[in-house]
């Protein structure tokens, strides 16, 4: 399993879907290669990051009581199946 920190800084680059085309290029090209799952632990105050990785297919896998996500992961389709929070 791979963990994964992203970041787009140029603020006009933000909301064009580049994040997300950029981030399932590196995934297919680099990670899963090599691994059969990557997770991440976004800032939950993030909602673009949210929503960028749930677009490119993130599943949350922990939720605290309070409804903050903690980790979601993506699997590698091709490889395994790991069970993940409902």
């Amino acid at each position: 399993m791979c963990s994964n920190r992203w970041y787009i800084g140029e603020i006009e680059c933000i909301g064009q879907g580049i994040g997300s085309k950029a981030l399932e290029l590196f995934l297919d090209i680099f990670v899963f290669p090599n691994f059969d799952a990557v997770f991440v632990d976004p800032d939950t105050a993030n909602i673009a990051a949210l929503r960028t990785y749930n677009k490119v297919g993130f599943k949350m896998i922990n939720q605290m009581c309070d409804g903050e996500v903690r980790l979601m992961i993506k699997e590698n389709r091709k490889k395994i199946s790991i069970k993940t929070a409902s």
